[in-house]
């Protein structure tokens, strides 16, 4: 049998995971951050090209799911520029909210309502 966890044991977790969360929010400079951006848009512009691939061959599904991906990595490289301009005027940031708004999906497919609209993929391949 497995023991129950001790109120100890609970609290040794949460603080490891509050450790966790202090070292993985570390500040970056703005030479990491001009790195990241231009890996952030070559990623994007992959996910564009294997959009356009996916919907010339009818895959209306899976290019929307790409294209969606790839406008997250590019709203994802806008926050990061917004990062450098603070940077650089000296201003503060909360790195604990970037690298939480990094980490996490931006805005999920399944948040939006797509019912009942035709999407740009279809659209596309009407008028092509």
């Amino acid at each position: 049998m497995s023991e129950a966890r001790t109120p100890m044991a609970n609290d040794e977790k949460r603080r490891n995971k509050r450790l966790h969360k202090e070292k993985a929010a570390e500040a970056l400079s703005i030479p990491q951050i001009f790195s990241a951006t231009s890996k952030i848009l070559e990623n994007a512009q992959e996910l564009i090209e294997d959009a356009e691939l996916l919907l010339r061959n009818n895959r209306y599904p899976r290019a929307f799911a790409l294209a969606h991906l790839a406008s997250e990595e590019l709203i994802k490289y806008q926050l990061l520029l917004s990062v450098t301009l603070e940077l650089a005027r000296d201003h503060p940031v909360d790195w604990m909210e970037i690298h939480r708004r990094l980490r996490g999906r931006l805005y999920p497919i399944a948040r939006q309502k797509w019912k009942g609209r035709v999407s740009f993929f279809q659209k596309s391949a009407l008028s092509a």
